[in-house]
């Protein structure tokens, strides 16, 4: 599992859920995590931007095809 790369500590529980989500669907789009997470796109962006700079998950698509997926996939 890629979440093994990064330290468990430097992962909090909103980080957590996306990733089981993207485990458990193989993709997502931000609207799907911001729905799951009943959080703004604005907090949702900066989630998702955090977990791919962590290396833990990539951007598949541009606009509104955008999905997000587990880095090694």
């Amino acid at each position: 599992e890629s979440a093994g790369i990064v330290p468990e500590s430097e992962i909090n529980e909103k980080e957590r859920l996306v990733l089981k989500l993207l485990q458990d669907h193989g993709s997502a789009s931000r609207k799907d995590i911001q729905d799951l997470l009943r959080m703004s796109e604005r907090g949702v962006r900066k989630l998702l931007s955090k977990l791919e700079n962590k290396g833990l998950i990539k951007q598949i698509g541009k606009g509104k095809n955008t999905k997000y997926v587990l880095r090694g996939k």
